[in-house]
This record gives structure tokens, C-alpha cells and sequence, in this order.
């Protein structure tokens, strides 16, 4: 008897669950979920409001910031300093016969750098020993005329044109002379033996000529020598759009090299360009650096960090900000509604964005269900 008791009883399992499960389904068709009741939303033109005190779990906000103080990092790399640099060229066609240093060989300002054999120089050097004939000639013809005009014998114009003659000539000795000075060269015979020198003292840094090789001032190509004091160095930086505001001359910067990881070293800025690089989107920003013990060569990489007092552009997560059409926007948050608003942002970096125009320091903005929301825009304009 009470065996069959426990199998009707469990033959009847079946049937009081599902009266149950229909019991909670005839519920649930008159009550909403409480969730859905707090989360109940109303739309009106741009913006969405829902209902209750709490946001649904979907939604994420966080103030915009104003990034102030702090540093902002820079690549870039070490470069000779051009003030302090010089690239010597051939200024005559020729045939190099000797080269006189090396490359790291420091050299004294109009030292021999190299010897070239050069047909065209030696005609440099005829013409001014022909000027130099030519100016004695009309120095003495001047004379000459002079005393013959004192004593009756020609008359004024020709002492005129004597003296124009012998200025003539002086300016012609004097253009020859000065070219070979200016090429370092010898003006006392025509032996073709051209010099290059070094203008500056420094240390040879770039050669790019051997003995035997023809050289030609038309040629193009690369210097034969460059000459540096590497004592004082350049640094290229490259800045992003949203950095430029920031970047004063004469502020002062550590900067990292690879090789020297856990040491740093000095900058300050000198020039920030004022065109942005098309391809790279950078802008370069000029500094200088000191280095007298030599351990920075020129070609380095590096790495900047700049301190920055001033403050900048609003920042907001990257999140915040959707495209919609060729437009940006982002959802700021009024009360219990979120109202959509165009913006106008910078290069995103290291997850934010610069906020050029649209919402302001302490506005609230949703940085999670955007989406969300602008569907929910788009369906109600299309209901």
C-alpha cells in the first residue's frame, strides 16, 4: 500500500512542476522584471532618458579631464649640430692624389684635408697670373701717360683712360687672387695642386673619396668630407598635433638613449617647426644637447620626456567617442538622460583622445554603450 503511495506520489512530480512553470509564466505576463521597470527609457530627439536612479549595467561613464603637468614622450634621434658642421666639396674637377686624414681624426681649421690634381685649377691659377701681368702693365702705362701729360704731350683723356685701365686691371688681380685664396691654393705658380681644407676645427665624421677617384662639382652626390664638432649635438623630435601646444622654446628635457638605459641625459628645445609632415603626421621639433665626453654619436635613437605645466585640450577615453556618417560623437550624460552632441577630437593616444570642440572639462560622458544609444536614437527615428 505504501509502495504504491511513494510511485503515485512520484508519478505526480511531473505534473506539479509544470503547473508551477505555467504559474511563474502567467506572472511574469503582468509583472515586468524589476530591472526592466528602474530602466524604463523615453527618447526625445537627441537625447535618452531612462526612468530610474541607476544606470543599466550596460552603461559606463567617466568625467572629461584636463590633462595638466606630467610629461608627454617623444621619439626622435641624435643628429650632428649644423651650426657646427661643415660639408666640403670639390670646387674644381679633378683627380685625387692623396688623402690626408682619416675618418674620426680631428682636424685644425684650414687643415689639408685632401690633394687633388686639377686641370681647371691650374686655369684658376693662369688667370691670375695673367691679371697680376696685366694689372703691372697698366700701372706702369698709367705712369707713364702721366709724365707725358705733364709735359704737354697727350692730352686729359688719355690720362683718363690710362687710370681707368690700370683700375680695371687691379680689380681683375685682386677677383683671381681672392679666388684662390678662398680655395686655399698657392698663387705663386700654376702647378695645378688643388686643396680641400677644412674651414672649421672639428673631428671627420663622413669620407667619401679614395685616391685615384675623379671628382666633378656637377656630379651631385655626397660631400667628400664632413667635419662636426661633436661636442654639441641636435635632437629631432617628433611631436604629435596635440603635443605642439605644449612645446615651448627653451624648455628643458631628460632623454634616454638604448645603450645608456639607465642614465639620462639633457636637452632643451630650440625651434618647433610650423608645418605638419604630410606623411607621417608629426610635426619636428628642434632641441640641442651638450655631449664633451663624445659617448653620443650622431644617428641615435631616443626617447623624450618632456614635462608639461600648461594645460591642454579636454581628454576622454577613446570609448567615449563614436563616427556616425563622417562626424564624431559622444553621449554626456544631463541628469538621467544622455544627450548625443557632435565633437571634435584629436589623434588618439595611449587610449584618449583630445576634445577640440563639443563638451568641456567636467562634462560626463558615456564610455561604455554608445552604441547602445545610438541605436536606440536611430530606431526611434525610424519608428
Amino acid at each position: 500500500m505504501n509502495k504504491y503511495r511513494v510511485l503515485g506520489l512520484r508519478s505526480m512530480a511531473p505534473a506539479i512542476a509544470m503547473t508551477i512553470a505555467m504559474a511563474l509564466a502567467a506572472s511574469a505576463c503582468h509583472h515586468e522584471p524589476e530591472e526592466s521597470q528602474e530602466n524604463a527609457l523615453v527618447v526625445a530627439g537627441e537625447s535618452v532618458k531612462f526612468s530610474g536612479d541607476k544606470l543599466p549595467p550596460s552603461l559606463d561613464v567617466a568625467p572629461v579631464s584636463v590633462r595638466s603637468g606630467g610629461t608627454i614622450t617623444l621619439s626622435g634621434r641624435v643628429v650632428w649640430n649644423e651650426d657646427r658642421t661643415v660639408r666640403v666639396f670639390t670646387p674644381f674637377s679633378g683627380h685625387v692624389t692623396r688623402i690626408l686624414v682619416q675618418l674620426g681624426d680631428t682636424v685644425a681649421a684650414e687643415q689639408p684635408l685632401a690633394m687633388l690634381e686639377s686641370p681647371d685649377y691650374g686655369v684658376a691659377q693662369a688667370d691670375h697670373h695673367k691679371a697680376l701681368a696685366a694689372q703691372k702693365l697698366a700701372a706702369r702705362s698709367l705712369l707713364r701717360v702721366r709724365d707725358l701729360h705733364d709735359h704737354g704731350v697727350v692730352a686729359e683723356k688719355d690720362v683718363q683712360q690710362a687710370e681707368a685701365d690700370a683700375a680695371a686691371a687691379e680689380a681683375e688681380e685682386q677677383r683671381t687672387e681672392h679666388l684662390l685664396k678662398v680655395f686655399g691654393g698657392s698663387n705663386e705658380v700654376v702647378d695645378q695642386k688643388l686643396v680641400l681644407r677644412s674651414p672649421i676645427a672639428g673631428v671627420v665624421v663622413e669620407r667619401t673619396i679614395n685616391p685615384g677617384q675623379e671628382l666633378r662639382p656637377d656630379q651631385g652626390g655626397p660631400a667628400q668630407f664632413v667635419v662636426t664638432d661633436p661636442t654639441s649635438l641636435w635632437l629631432l623630435l617628433d611631436a604629435r598635433e596635440d603635443d605642439v601646444a605644449m612645446l615651448r622654446p627653451g624648455g628643458r628635457f631628460k632623454f634616454h638613449i638604448g645603450s645608456y638605459a639607465n642614465e639620462a641625459f639633457e636637452g632643451v628645445i630650440v625651434r618647433v617647426a610650423d608645418f605638419v609632415d604630410p606623411t607621417t603626421r608629426t610635426i619636428k621639433v628642434l632641441a640641442k644637447t651638450l655631449n664633451p665626453d663624445r659617448r653620443l654619436r650622431g644617428d641615435l635613437f631616443l626617447t623624450a620626456d618632456i614635462p608639461v605645466t600648461g594645460a591642454s585640450a579636454p581628454q576622454a577615453p577613446a570609448s567615449a567617442v563614436f563616427l556616425f556618417g563622417d562626424k564624431h560623437f559622444a553621449f554626456v550624460r544631463d541628469g538621467g538622460s544622455f544627450v548625443r552632441r557632435q565633437v571634435e577630437v584629436g589623434p588618439e593616444h595611449d587610449g584618449s583622445v583630445p576634445i577640440l570642440a563639443g563638451v568641456k572639462a567636467g562634462d560626463v560622458l558615456v564610455t561604455q554603450g554608445v552604441l547602445y544609444l545610438q541605436q536606440t536614437l536611430l530606431a526611434h527615428a525610424a519608428s
